[in-house]
C-alpha cells in the first residue's frame, strides 16, 4: 500500500482569492523586507497583483519600468493580472478575454509539449505517442489530473529562491510515479516513490523544509559568488546515495542546479 507523508498535521481549509492575494502579498513583502530574490513567475504575479489593487499609475516607476514594454504591460504581466481578476470573478473587457483566452491557449499548447517530450522518453513508440489522449490513457488522465493546477512555485523564498517548474513536475511523474509511468523507458536508473501519487507535491515540500538549512548555506554561497561576477563558482546542490535525505527508513535523492531550479528527485 503507498504511504502519505508522516508527522503532518493536515489542515483542509479554502481561501478565497482576497485570502489567497493576501497571503501571497505577506510573501512578497517578506522576501522584499529579508533582501531575497524573486523568482521570475513570482515577480510577473506580484506586479499584476500591485495593478490589480493600486493602479498601475499608483506605483513606483521603477515598477512601471519593468512592468511596460514599448509603453504597454508586458505580456506575461498583463496574463497573470487578469488571471487574478478572473479568479475574483471581475468583469473582463472583450479584448481581455481575449488576449486571457489566447495566451491560456498558447499555455496549453506549451505544456502538451512538455508532456510528449518526456512520454517520449519511455520507449513510448512515436506512433503510439501521437495517438496518447486523456480519453485513452489511464497515465495521461492521471497526470493531467495531478498536475494540471500546477504553475511554477516557489518552495522556498531565499536569495536564490528554490524553484520547481512546471516542466520538472512533469518529469519526476513520468520518471517516478508508478501510475504516470507510460513506458519502461530509457533511463539508466528508475525507482518510483512508495508515496501516493497525490502526496508527490507534498513530499517535494517536505524533503525541502528537512534540509532548509543545508540548502540554504549552499545558495547564500552561490548568491555571493552571483553578486560577485563569479558565476563559474555557483555549484548545484547535490543529496545522493552517498549522503541522502531521509524521511523515518524511506531516502531521497535531490539535485537542484545552480540558480535554484529543481532538476532532480527521486526515492532511493
Amino acid at each position: 500500500m503507498k504511504k502519505i507523508v508522516p508527522n503532518l498535521i493536515r489542515i483542509n481549509t479554502e481561501y478565497t482569492a482576497v485570502e489567497a492575494e493576501n497571503l501571497f502579498l505577506w510573501r512578497c513583502e517578506r522576501t522584499i523586507s529579508h533582501g531575497y530574490s524573486f523568482s521570475i513567475t513570482d515577480f510577473n504575479c506580484y506586479c499584476g497583483l500591485l495593478i490589480k489593487r493600486e493602479g498601475l499609475e499608483n506605483l513606483h516607476p521603477k515598477i512601471v519600468n519593468y512592468i511596460l514594454e514599448n509603453g504597454e504591460i508586458k505580456r506575461e504581466i498583463k496574463y497573470e493580472l487578469l488571471r487574478l481578476k478572473t479568479l475574483d470573478n471581475q468583469e473582463l473587457t472583450e479584448a481581455e478575454k481575449l488576449f486571457f483566452n489566447n495566451e491560456r491557449r498558447i499555455l496549453v499548447n506549451k505544456r502538451k509539449e512538455i508532456i510528449k517530450k518526456e512520454i517520449g522518453r519511455t520507449n513510448i513508440n512515436g506512433k503510439i505517442l501521437n495517438q496518447i489522449s486523456y480519453k485513452n490513457s489511464d497515465y495521461y488522465r492521471e497526470l493531467l489530473n495531478l498536475t494540471n493546477q500546477f504553475v511554477d512555485i516557489t518552495i522556498l523564498d531565499y536569495f536564490i529562491p528554490i524553484v520547481l517548474t512546471y516542466e520538472r513536475l512533469v518529469h519526476i511523474f513520468i520518471k517516478h510515479v508508478e501510475e504516470t509511468k507510460f513506458g519502461e523507458g530509457q533511463f539508466k536508473t528508475r525507482t518510483f516513490f512508495n508515496y501516493r501519487s497525490s502526496e508527490i507535491w507534498t513530499l517535494i515540500k517536505t524533503i525541502i523544509k528537512i534540509d532548509e538549512e543545508n540548502i540554504k548555506e549552499h545558495f547564500i554561497e552561490n548568491a555571493v559568488n552571483r553578486d560577485l561576477g563569479k558565476p563559474d563558482l555557483m555549484i548545484e546542490y547535490r543529496r545522493n546515495v552517498n549522503n541522502p535525505i531521509m524521511i523515518e527508513n524511506d531516502k531521497f535523492a535531490l539535485t537542484i542546479d545552480k540558480n535554484g531550479f529543481i532538476k532532480m528527485f527521486h526515492q532511493i
